[in-house]
């Protein structure tokens, strides 16, 4: 259910945390979120709220955020790439955050602002929150390795295997580029990630694969070639997720209705 954003009685903070409905022009937020900067609240977009805060700002939504699932669809769809990578960014009285986890940042960043840093430990404390993370702090995306692994080589082959996700590079080539061997390689991810790089690879494009097929238009071509399957999808996404992309597609907008 979708309903319009009512106003409120002047607040001093606004969150908002759905709406990415594009096909429903009357749940538009920018009057909403103007209305609430005017009377002097900060207003913060969280995760969905931020991707239709940035469709709306198309190309002044540079440096803005959301969630990396929703910059990945905003990029394929609408050629929107100027999204940042940081867990929220402001822009003046208003904040998108990539929400999840980063809501909890969020909210305690507030919640410090007004009361005692001892107050606010225990609050930390409670919610099992060690440390609150810098706005500036970058989104772990798709499959990236933490840096609790302290191998910088696994860190930086995860990183190249994301950013050449329509163009996969061959693992002898990732190698080279590392300048270690491939046995070291493999070692590095059955350690750590407990599977080869090849088969890691290949987990990755298909959860780019699968993000694209449920919240974009794209036919399950285009898809294929936007994550490197130029030779057919189908089979191998049905093999990993024991459906047909089509069929996949199917379920989700029943399960809409």
């Amino acid at each position: 259910m979708t309903e319009p954003f009512s106003d409120k009685a002047r607040p001093e903070y606004v969150f908002a945390i759905g709406n990415a409905a594009a096909n429903a022009p009357a749940l538009s937020m920018g009057p909403t979120i103007r209305r609430y900067v005017h009377s002097g609240a900060q207003v913060f977009l969280m995760a969905e709220a931020a991707s239709r805060h940035l469709k709306e700002r198309g190309g002044e939504a540079n440096g803005l955020v959301t969630h990396w699932e929703n910059a990945v669809v905003l990029r394929e769809r609408l050629e929107l790439f100027g999204t940042g990578s940081a867990l929220a960014s402001r822009d003046g009285q208003v904040v998108t955050c990539a929400g999840m986890g980063a809501t909890l940042d969020v909210v305690l960043s507030v919640i410090g602002r007004h009361v005692p840093s001892a107050t606010l430990m225990t609050v930390r404390s409670i919610f099992l929150h060690e440390q609150i993370r810098d706005f500036s702090t970058r989104q772990t995306a798709e499959g990236a390795t933490s840096g609790a692994t302290g191998d910088a080589n696994l860190k930086r082959a995860v990183a190249i295997m994301q950013n050449r996700i329509e163009d996969p590079i061959p693992i002898g080539d990732l190698v080279k580029t590392l300048g270690i061997s491939s046995r070291s390689l493999e070692r590095k991810f059955r350690a750590h990630l407990g599977t080869t790089p090849k088969t890691y690879y290949r987990q990755l494009r298909l959860t780019r694969a699968n993000n694209l097929l449920l919240n974009t238009s794209m036919s399950v071509q285009e898809v294929g070639l936007a994550t490197g399957f130029s030779g057919g999808l189908t089979p191998i996404y049905k093999q990993f997720f024991g459906a047909t992309p089509l069929e996949m597609r199917r379920r989700r907008r029943k399960a809409e209705i």
